[in-house]
């Protein structure tokens, strides 16, 4: 006489016990709670950097004033800043003479350190290019503040009306 034989399998265990015992660190959920408070501080540091008002530069007088009013092409303009930095930054300096007839003239590109603190000093480090056209000019200074890895301050100052000779 033939017998039925039922095989029935043990049932299986549920998922996270089949994870507690192959890994049983992952049953405490420290390295979740450590993995989210990790994202959680780079977060607030991203935060922080990308929106924290930084001071860099600021001028205590603006324009700021020219010495020498009237300048020959090749010659040095000399001005006076006023300003109070605010950071150990080095800036990245961008030049610019802005005729009143509505000419240009971009000027190389300068990088500069000057000291923390408030201070007045004479500049004499821009020259008036010698094909500049005679007329009015302003210079325009364009300070640029790397701060930290996610965020640059630029400060935008300008000089008084002064002249272009021949």
């Amino acid at each position: 006489m033939l017998t039925h034989t039922t095989f029935t399998t043990p049932p299986s265990p549920p998922p996270s016990r089949f994870w507690r015992t192959r890994h049983p660190w992952l049953s405490t959920g420290l390295p979740l709670n450590v993995g989210l408070l990790l994202m959680a501080a780079i977060f607030a540091y991203s935060l922080y950097s990308a929106f924290w008002p930084f001071r860099t530069l600021e001028p205590r007088v603006q324009p700021y004033r020219i010495l020498t009013s009237v300048v020959r092409g090749g010659q040095p303009l000399i001005y006076e800043a006023d300003y109070c930095k605010r950071t150990n930054a080095p800036a990245v300096v961008t030049r610019t003479l802005y005729g009143d007839t509505g000419t240009f003239i971009s000027l190389p590109t300068i990088a500069t350190n000057l000291p923390p603190g408030c201070h007045v000093v004479q500049s004499a480090t821009t020259v008036v290019p010698a094909t500049a056209p005679p007329g009015r000019y302003t210079l325009e200074l364009t300070l640029t503040y790397h701060v930290n890895a996610l965020r640059d301050i630029t400060v935008k100052v300008r000089t008084e009306k002064f002249t272009v000779a021949r």
